[in-house]
């Protein structure tokens, strides 16, 4: 404050002289022009210095200003960050979207409210305990009477027999091993011209190995990749059943299987590269033994599937050191050179843009998920009200309408795209450019509408094709299978566990999405592997084929039981 009162002094002084001049004489003013210059200039001087100091001032509350908004933005965010692990942690899984509350409901005209269409109630029909299936073997025990119960209490005479009552229980006898042992006859002539025959043994899947039998393999291998138990906990099923087996046996069983499969998965890959539509997904997986790399170093499982309407649907899995897109592209080319040209349906990874001639496919269910991240980490009061929610409104009008033609012919589904569809598309991309204006790029809300932007042109490619699916939902799912199975392995020790991993997965969901039970479906096909020699072998086991025979001798033994 200095300056400030040395500035008025300055002033008062100058004020002084001019009065002074204005009573003296011309000759007498002459003294007071200098001392009023430097006066004056040391006024300027000073409002110059106060100028600045303004300035800095100014400087330091616009700095002050935008740390204000900086703390602000990253309290936000960090409140949403921790209400979102919370929801992880604690919250339920559901993508349900939340309807509007009642305060909302009774500001809004009818036109802000979506209309969503009114479905009927679907009664469960197969609810409740099923009867048990009347084709299963059925073992009576017939409970007696004792002579003494069956006279009368009041006049002691015999009563007679008037029928029985039935009643059905489930009874289970768990597995047991046994040894086939094979007898091979053998005959020679004894005329002294050395000729003999000898009748030939089954061929092994595995020769030499005392294990190789095709219920043995069908039986791990059911139970690993169906079921998801390691091989360690099978080894006490084993023992429990009367036969310890050792797991680095059924860890040799799994790994040579692999290479037996191998022909059969690789005409799995040429059929799938056939078809108008692949999904792909990709998922981690740990290696403890790989050539440079650290055990914790992670690996990476591919997944291709075929679309929803395929009819002959497959999954195969590929195992990859690393989740560079170059590996989907060395999947989809084929022998030949060429490069699969269908439609392939993935999420946002970048990865997938090396594929250049493919034509993509968004995810739907990913742009829907990431805006249920935000929606979750708002009150629950408010979620009906939160911009998120606006967003799912009109995501869960095209799932309607995909719901409503579920099963209609293609050119039915088709329309029901171009005419319903279409329109809430246009209204959801107007809503995400206007919503990116004013949404802070690093919150859930504004990662979810940059997300649904990047994928906007490849989200709308559904609205082209009826056989093409609004997400990419089936190989997310199918994937989940394996995910739960690697949950329980933990880790595969080698590259050679890890690739047949991948081998017998693919064997076993493409049993799965074909509708076969996988243990008969290996059954089927290990019976013939030991004598497959040419590609008409390994045609005959792909699964619809298997399904096929599988039906035909079913409806054979009816007839002859009948």
């Amino acid at each position: 404050m200095r300056n400030e009162g040395d500035l008025a002094s300055s002033i008062q002084g100058a004020l002084d002289l001019l009065q002074i001049n204005e009573t003296n004489s011309l000759d007498d003013n002459k003294y007071v022009v200098a001392p009023l210059a430097k006066i004056l200039k040391g006024l300027d001087d000073r409002i110059h210095a106060l100028l600045h100091e303004i300035k800095q001032a100014q400087s330091k509350n616009d700095a002050a200003v935008a740390l204000a908004d900086t703390l602000q933005q990253a309290n936000f965010l960090l409140k949403e960050e921790l209400a979102k692990t919370k929801q992880e942690l604690y919250g339920t899984s559901s993508e349900q979207i939340e309807r509007k509350g009642p305060e909302s409901e009774s500001q809004a005209t009818n036109e802000d409210v979506p209309e969503f269409p009114k479905e009927k109630l679907q009664v469960i029909r197969n609810a409740g305990r099923k009867p048990l299936p009347a084709d299963l073997p059925c073992v009576d025990e017939l409970c007696k009477l004792k002579p003494e119960q069956r006279k009368c209490k009041v006049c002691q005479q015999d009563m007679t027999f008037v029928g029985n009552e039935y009643s059905r229980i489930l009874e289970i006898v768990p597995a047991r091993t046994y040894v086939r042992r094979y007898i091979t006859e053998k005959y020679i002539c004894r005329c002294g011209c050395g000729t003999s025959v000898q009748s030939r043994a089954p061929k092994s899947l595995i020769p030499g190995s005392s294990y190789g039998s095709a219920s043995v393999i069908a039986e791990v291998l059911t139970n690993k990749y169906q079921f998801a138990l390691p091989l360690d906990r099978q080894t006490k099923i084993f023992a429990r059943a009367g036969h310890p087996i050792n797991r680095t046996t059924l860890a040799n069983l799994v790994i040579q299987m692999k290479d037996k499969f191998l022909p059969l998965r690789e005409l799995f890959r040429e059929h799938l590269l056939r078809q108008q539509v692949i999904h792909a997904d990709e998922t981690t997986m740990q290696v403890l033994k790989e050539v440079g790399r650290a055990p914790q170093t992670k690996s990476y499982i591919w997944q291709y599937c075929s679309g929803a309407m395929a009819v002959h649907p497959l999954v195969l899995f590929d195992y990859q050191q690393t989740r560079a897109g170059e590996h989907a592209l060395n999947f989809l080319t084929r022998e030949d050179g060429s490069i699969f040209e269908g439609y392939l349906q993935v999420d946002g990874y970048t990865g997938y843009n090396a594929l250049t001639g493919v034509t993509r496919m968004g995810c739907m269910a990913h742009i829907r998920r990431k805006f249920v991240e935000d929606q979750r980490t708002v009150p629950k009061s408010y979620r009906g009200r939160s911009k998120a929610n606006e967003a799912l409104t009109l995501i869960q009008e095209l799932y309607v309408i995909e719901a409503q033609n579920k099963g209609r012919s293609k050119k039915q589904r088709l329309n029901a795209r171009r005419t319903q569809s279409l329109p809430i598309l246009n209204e959801f991309k107007r809503w995400l450019d206007d919503a990116a204006k004013t949404a802070m790029p690093q919150s859930l809300l504004g990662k979810a509408i940059h997300y649904a932007l990047g994928q906007w042109d490849y989200i709308v490619n559904y609205l082209d094709n009826a056989e093409l699916s609004i997400d990419n939902n089936i190989a997310e799912t199918s994937i989940k299978a394996f995910v739960i199975g690697r949950k329980n392995w933990l880790f595969a020790d080698t590259v050679a566990g890890a690739e047949a991993n991948a081998v017998i997965s693919s064997i076993i969901r493409s049993a799965v999405m074909n509708e076969l039970d996988p243990y008969q479906y290996l059954m089927a096909i290990l019976q013939k592997l030991p004598y497959a020699s040419c590609r008409e072998d390994y045609e005959m086991m792909l699964p619809w084929v298997v399904k096929e025979q599988l039906a035909l001798e079913a409806a054979t033994g009816k007839q002859k039981a009948a």
